[in-house]
């Protein structure tokens, strides 16, 4: 009940007229268990709060993955109040990317960046993965 009342996707697969409704068991392939524990704990929490920016990243992406923007919104506050560390610039940035109205998010992750140098090594690292929008964003 908390995945369809939080996401379109798990709200069509419970509730909508797909075989899977009629599955007892529905299996998510290609998902970390951990991660999305972590995540179902935080929805199930209502609290917004990470121990760790990979995890709130992790969260923002299945957010976007599970069609959540909701949850998404409440997500980006929080990275906001964080310093992304340097290993995680780019996952930020495809993360981000998939957010509704992402210009704002995207951006503030860009001040994150200690050179424009190190922006253009992970754009091209991150370029199969994000929007040509985005890619224009870092180029600025």
């Amino acid at each position: 009940q908390l995945l369809g009342l939080h996401s379109y996707f798990f709200s069509n697969i419970f509730y909508g007229p797909y075989l899977e409704k009629n599955q007892e068991v529905k299996e998510i392939n290609d998902v970390d268990e951990n991660k999305f524990v972590d995540f179902l704990r935080t929805i199930h929490r209502k609290k917004f709060e990470f121990d760790s920016v990979q995890h709130a990243l992790d969260a923002l992406e299945f957010s976007d993955r599970f069609l959540m923007p909701k949850i998404a919104e409440k997500i980006i506050p929080y990275l906001k109040e964080m310093t992304i560390p340097e290993n995680l610039l780019g996952y930020a940035l495809i993360a981000a990317d998939k957010v509704p109205n992402y210009e704002d998010i995207v951006k503030w992750i860009l001040t994150q960046f200690p050179s424009k140098s190190l922006i253009l090594d992970v754009l091209h690292d991150i370029l199969p993965f994000v929007s040509s929008d985005t890619a224009r964003l870092c180029l600025e």
